[in-house]
């Protein structure tokens, strides 16, 4: 026991380290924490009220009371009513410049401005029964146009298919017509065949007699007509006898080949006998008659002869038949093939004609349903955002125009004296021209704007200035001039202008140090909100955020909801440090998210543990062993 306690003491730091560990487990797993991640959305509300858009520059106040007039338009000066030296009160007309064309972009302006609020009007009225009638009459018509179609593609494959039978019938025809013809040159060239055999056989007999008396006869009257009858008949066995062998050799089985080659040299051959057989009959015409060879003899030699003759023209004239009936019959095939090519040629455009007809008249289809669908659907609030941008942008052109136009009448901008004319009627004046300068007993501030501020600032507006040196000190003025020309100080462009004071005050000294706030829009009675609650999308479009349902008891520090917010399109209209005028989107009263926050909860968990070291445990177990 002794050495066990004097153990404990040696090791007695190591044991309390190790008990504080195990504490510390059992702390953090009987008390774990669980976090959860809260969003709250602070709600603001869409309410009436005013927005006051203004730019501020610093300067000084001008040593000089003296302002140059200039038109903010440039036009031909159409009448000048002042000359130097000439006093004038604030507002009276100095000049006028041609507005002809500005009355025309007013007026154009102000038919788009109708257009856009009518074609508004339009969509949140919505379509009409006859409107809906006719986009059903487009859709039907469009629908059986699809179908005439559809119809039209198997009407095309039928009459197709009927013209490719036709052809081919045809083709098929022309092929039994040239095989027919083949078979029916067997007759000719056999009866040429014997024809020419008889013939050759009879002027054989004249020319072979064995009566040399009858021979010394022939061709006395025209000696040359023997040796041409002799050659012509040695040429006319010749040819007889290379036919026969070929004749021969072909056998009875004959190829379209072999019976053309034989109606070829047949003609040839039948051509040869004919000049013989002709010869031979000039030979009897230069014979003449003796008591060896009667008159009765010779004519008979002649008329037999002269038949013959005749035979082998008709042989000669059915051989070329059987051969033009051939040729025939090859020309009706290429034509047949022809016909049948340019058959499948035009069934495949006709067909593919119709496929595309198919397919423009589907689209059409589908493209009326859409329109439709996009007639009888209630607009989309998108749609509706669009069509008041639409107005609001319209709104803004036309009163540029007005503007513009208005700025075609030059008037003083104070009571003064004018100092000098620097144009005449006639002259085309600019921006940057001076018409005139004009002095006043009142003071002036000459500030400095940036260039984007200077955009923004046209003469005649107001403007609130405050003076360094002079504590408490606020007195209004007046844009009386803008520069034209910027100065450019290390890359910064800014204009300077002159604003005349409308009221005096002596304490007001040239050179002290002025600020001046100019008020360059202001919109009263419109629908506003913070600025923090107008946002931007991925394409620059304006929207709200807005949750569904509505929390009377929301305040500054938020709310929770169940469900995100919700986008909501709107069309902003001027806007300043604080707060934007909505110009469509959303009502009086909605509300809004003005901000989001994310915080978090945090829940404590009692958990037991398994093991209880001081005997306590919070109670979950009471200790080991009891």
């Amino acid at each position: 026991m002794k050495k066990i306690l004097t153990s404990i003491l040696k090791n007695k730091f190591k044991i309390i380290l190790l008990i504080l560990l195990a504490g510390g487990g059992w702390y953090y797993f009987n008390n774990k924490q669980s976090t959860t991640v809260q969003t709250k959305y602070v709600l603001g509300k869409v309410e009436r009220g005013s927005v006051i858009a203004s730019v501020s520059g610093t300067g000084q106040v001008s040593s000089q009371n003296q302002v140059d007039i200039k038109p903010e338009i440039s036009a031909k000066i159409t009448e000048l009513k002042i000359k130097s030296g000439q006093k004038v009160k604030k507002g009276e007309v100095l000049a006028r410049l041609d507005a002809k064309t500005l009355s025309n972009q007013v007026r154009s302006a102000k038919d788009s401005l109708n257009m856009a609020k009518t074609n508004l009007e339009l969509k949140l009225e919505g379509v009409t029964a006859q409107d809906v009638a006719v986009a059903q009459k487009s859709v039907d018509a469009a629908k059986l146009s699809y179908q005439n179609a559809q119809a039209n593609v198997i009407t095309q494959q039928k009459t197709g298919a009927e013209n490719l039978k036709k052809a081919q019938r045809s083709r098929d025809n022309s092929v039994t017509a040239l095989n027919n013809s083949y078979q029916n040159t067997s007759s000719p060239i056999n009866s040429s065949l014997i024809t020419m055999r008889s013939a050759i056989l009879a002027a054989n007999n004249i020319m072979d007699t064995s009566n040399l008396a009858v021979k010394n006869l022939y061709g006395v009257l025209n000696p040359p007509s023997l040796e041409e009858a002799k050659s012509q008949q040695a040429a006319a066995r010749a040819k007889l006898a290379s036919f026969e062998s070929l004749y021969a050799s072909l056998g009875s089985s004959k190829d379209a080949d072999s019976i053309e080659r034989l109606l070829n040299e047949e003609q040839e051959v039948s051509r040869v006998i004919k000049s013989y057989v002709h010869s031979v009959y000039s030979l009897m015409l230069s014979t003449i008659t003796s008591a060896d060879l009667s008159q009765t003899t010779l004519d008979g030699y002649r008329s037999s002869i002269a038949s013959q003759e005749n035979s082998l023209v008709s042989v000669v004239g059915s051989l070329q038949s059987a051969s033009q009936s051939i040729v025939n019959a090859k020309q009706d095939i290429a034509t047949a093939d022809s016909n049948l090519a340019q058959t499948v040629s035009d069934n495949q455009k006709s067909l593919d004609s119709a496929n595309t007809d198919v397919a423009s008249k589907k689209l059409s289809y589908e493209t009326s349903k859409v329109q439709y669908e996009q007639k009888v659907a209630k607009p989309r609030p998108i749609d509706l955002a669009n069509l008041r941008l639409q107005i609001a942008q319209a709104q803004t052109n036309y009163d540029s125009a007005v503007d513009d136009l208005k700025s075609a009448t030059i008037t003083a901008p104070f009571d003064g004296v004018v100092l000098q004319v620097s144009q005449s009627v006639g002259d085309n004046a600019s921006p940057a021209d001076i018409i005139a300068t004009v002095a006043t007993p009142k003071k002036i501030a000459e500030v400095t704007l940036n260039e984007v501020d200077t955009a923004k600032v046209k003469v005649g507006q107001k403007s609130t200035l405050t003076f360094s040196a002079i504590d408490g000190l606020t007195i209004t003025g007046e844009v009386a001039e803008i520069d034209n020309i910027g100065t450019v100080t290390q890359g910064v462009v800014s204009y300077g202008v002159k604003i005349a004071f409308d009221t005096q005050d002596d304490r007001i000294k040239p050179q002290m140090s002025v600020s001046a706030s100019i008020t360059t829009d202001e919109k009263v009675n419109v629908l506003v909100v913070p600025n923090s609650a107008v946002k931007t999308d991925s394409s620059g479009a304006y929207y709200v955020e807005a949750l569904s349902g509505t929390f009377p008891n929301a305040d500054s520090n938020g709310v929770v909801s169940a469900t995100p917010p919700e986008q909501k399109s709107v069309v902003i209209g001027i806007a300043n440090d604080t707060n934007t005028e909505i110009v469509s989107g959303v009502n009086e009263g909605d509300q809004i998210v003005t901000q989001t926050s994310s915080g978090s909860t945090t829940q404590t968990t009692q958990r037991s543990s398994g093991l209880n070291l001081f005997g306590g445990g919070g109670g979950a177990v009471r200790g080991v062993g009891r």
